[in-house]
C-alpha cells in the first residue's frame, strides 16, 4: 500500500466566506452547502454577535470539525485574534473545505490581510476561493444605506444571493439586482428562496473580487448594543410571546431557544417579522440574543418588558 501523505500535506483548503445582514438567511445558507457537500472533508467556524453563539448551536453536528468564534465580529479587533487561532486550528485537520459564517454585521474587507498574516503559521494551507453574500431581499434596500457593513459585504462578494423572493414582487426585485451592481458590478447574483440554489460548480472558480485593501469598518466604537437573556426555569409561552411583541420593535435581530411547559422553540426575529417553531433541540434553559436598533435604550425596553411580561424571570446581560 502506497502512503499520500504528501498529496494530503500539499492539498490546498478551500475558504468559502458567507456575510449577510442579520436574518437574511446566512445560516440557512450554511446548513444547505454542509448538507450538499457533506461527502467532502469540511469543516466550519461560526461567528456571531452575542456572548452565546446561537448559530453555533443551530448547526452543531456530531463529528464535523468546527470552532464558534462570540462576542464580536471576526474582523474586528475585539475578537480577531480568536478568529486566527481558530484557523490556525484548522490548517492541521486537512480539510477540502471551510466554511466561515461571519456574524450579521460584519465587515470583510480585511479578510486577505488576515489570511495573509497566517500563511507561514499554516503552511499556506489556505486558499480563498468564494465569498458569498446573502441579502434581504425585504429589508435590504433600506438598510443599506443606515448600516455601512451591508455595502461592504456586498463589494466584497463574487456572488450575491438575493434571498427571500417569496416576499418582494418582480419591480423590487429589478430594484434589488440594481442596488447590488451599482455596489459590486461585477457579481453574480443569484435570486433565491431559502437560499436554495445550484451549487455544484461553486469551488471550480474562484468568486473573489479583487477589491484594494481596506480597512474594517467594524471597530470596537462602532459595535452594536448585544443583550444576551437567559431564564432557568420554563416560561409561559403566552407571556413568552408578549414580551418578545414588546421588544422586537427595538432589535435588528432576535433570536435563541425558548424553554416553556408548552415546549422548547427555537425564536427568530428580524425587525418585526417574527418566527417560532418547535426546536428538537433537548433545551435545559432559555437563552436569546437581541442585537438593538435603539443603542442602549433597549436595556430599558427589555427590562421593562421582562418586568411586565415574565415577572422578571429572565436574566439580562
Amino acid at each position: 500500500m502506497t502512503c499520500n501523505c504528501d498529496a494530503a500535506q500539499s492539498r490546498k483548503t478551500n475558504i468559502c466566506l458567507l456575510t449577510g445582514f442579520l436574518g437574511a438567511g446566512k445560516t440557512t445558507l450554511l446548513k444547505e452547502l454542509m448538507s450538499s457537500f457533506h461527502n467532502r472533508k469540511i469543516g466550519v467556524i461560526v461567528n456571531d454577535f452575542g456572548k452565546v453563539n446561537i448559530d453555533y448551536q443551530l448547526v452543531e453536528t456530531e463529528g464535523l470539525t468546527m470552532a464558534e468564534v462570540s462576542n464580536g465580529s471576526i474582523f474586528c479587533a475585539c475578537v480577531k485574534d480568536k478568529f486566527v487561532d481558530s484557523l490556525i486550528a484548522m490548517a492541521s485537520y486537512d480539510l477540502e473545505l471551510l466554511f466561515i459564517e461571519a456574524s450579521g454585521l460584519a465587515d470583510p474587507s480585511n479578510i486577505q490581510p488576515i489570511l495573509d498574516g497566517i500563511a507561514r503559521k499554516t503552511n499556506e494551507k489556505y486558499e480563498f476561493t468564494t465569498s458569498l453574500c446573502v441579502i434581504d431581499g425585504e429589508h435590504f434596500i433600506k438598510m443599506s444605506g443606515i448600516l455601512p457593513a451591508l455595502k461592504r459585504q456586498v463589494e466584497n462578494s463574487g456572488i450575491i444571493l438575493v434571498n427571500k423572493a417569496d416576499l418582494f414582487d418582480l419591480e423590487t426585485k429589478a430594484e434589488l439586482i440594481r442596488k447590488v451592481h451599482e455596489f459590486n458590478a461585477g457579481a453574480e447574483v443569484i435570486v433565491t428562496t431559502y437560499c436554495r440554489f445550484d451549487v455544484g460548480t461553486l469551488f471550480e472558480t474562484s468568486s473573489v473580487p479583487m477589491n484594494p485593501d481596506q480597512e474594517t469598518s467594524n471597530t470596537p466604537e462602532t459595535r452594536p448594543v448585544t443583550i444576551s437573556m437567559e431564564a432557568i426555569e420554563p416560561l409561559d409561552f403566552k407571556c413568552v410571546k408578549a414580551f418578545l411583541k414588546e421588544t422586537i420593535p427595538s432589535t435588528y435581530r432576535l433570536k435563541g431557544f425558548i424553554q416553556t411547559h408548552d415546549g422548547d422553540f427555537e425564536v427568530s426575529a428580524v425587525n418585526e417579522r417574527i418566527e417560532i417553531k418547535m426546536t428538537r433541540k433537548s433545551l435545559t434553559k432559555t437563552e436569546l440574543i437581541a442585537i438593538s436598533s435603539v443603542g442602549i435604550t433597549l436595556y430599558n425596553v427589555i427590562l421593562k418588558a421582562s418586568k411586565t411580561c415574565l415577572g422578571e424571570k429572565m436574566k439580562i446581560s
